[in-house]
């Protein structure tokens, strides 16, 4: 019988494969337009919403700018591939609990959306990670902002539980993982009663925002809807990532946890780190 490990290793795995063929699934939709017009017409057949999408100066579909339909796309050409990575998450999350979770995390988070932010991390932190993580932290839907704001419209603490459960967003889960952050205090608190007292302000994490964030990202449960929606970006723009045969995904994202240590990180580096233990082609060049 394979141990706890062993079954991760093998989800994580075919968990990457299947959200390549969604990527490859997106890459060859894609080829059949030239135009936005085109797109738009097809969007509006099949009843997917196109409000909010503008028309580009340049077109190109492996673009964030399309974010808001990449989903709802892949959902309609390719149903199947979603419900089989629907369930490799959740049997990911249904192996045996041996404490080691934030190797669960890791692994989530490498194979989306963070391939795609590390291997264009100067694009998406030009600013350093702290920084975008911080505007993450506090604006999200299910951020710190909104957290205080549900707690300050209920009258009693315990009606905040289940918007604490549903706090499991990968900007939360994420701050686990960075070399930036793992070292952030933690401690064993009433994380509802924390929320009242709150200030949530401008710049840099206060201490205070750090350690509420720790807590929030412990206590809340991620979804697949939410791991999947975090960063369409990474289905339309890609990179389409394929593990090596015969590589170890563990040594990888060490060796990328090594480059991220450096005082200044390596965009260089960073894609030597990922092109050593990935096949990797681009769809979009950034």
């Amino acid at each position: 019988m394979l141990n706890s490990n062993a079954q991760r290793v093998t989800l994580i795995k075919g968990m990457s494969n299947s959200y390549a063929l969604l990527q490859k699934c997106y890459q060859k939709w894609a080829l059949n337009f030239s135009t936005h017009e085109d797109v738009t017409r097809y969007l509006d057949k099949e009843g997917i919403n196109v409000n909010g999408i503008k028309k580009q100066s340049t077109f190109n579909l492996h673009s964030s700018h399309w974010n808001g339909v990449t989903l709802p796309i892949i959902k309609k050409l390719a149903p199947s591939n979603v419900v089989e990575l629907r369930q490799q998450f959740n049997n990911l999350f249904a192996t045996e609990d041996d404490g080691n979770w934030q190797t669960i995390w890791y692994w989530v988070f490498f194979i989306h959306p963070v391939c795609h932010e590390l291997y264009y991390f100067n694009d998406h932190y030009p600013l350093g990670y702290e920084g975008r993580l911080s505007r993450l932290l506090r604006s999200h839907r299910m951020g710190l902002k909104a957290a205080k704001k549900y707690i300050e419209n209920k009258n009693a603490i315990r009606s905040g539980e289940s918007f604490i459960k549903a706090c499991g967003t990968t900007a939360l889960k994420h701050l686990l993982l960075h070399p930036t952050t793992t070292r952030w205090k933690s401690s064993e608190e009433n994380i509802l009663a924390r929320l009242q007292t709150l200030r949530v302000v401008e710049g840099d994490l206060s201490s205070d925002e750090m350690i509420t964030a720790k807590l929030l990202s412990q206590q809340g449960c991620l979804q697949f809807d939410q791991w999947l929606s975090y960063a369409p970006c990474a289905i339309n723009e890609g990179p389409i990532f394929i593990i090596k045969t015969g590589t170890n995904p563990l040594e990888g994202f060490d060796s990328i946890m090594n480059v991220l240590s450096d005082d200044k990180i390596s965009q260089l580096k960073l894609k030597q780190s990922l092109q050593k233990y990935f096949n990797i082609k681009e769809l979009n060049k950034i």
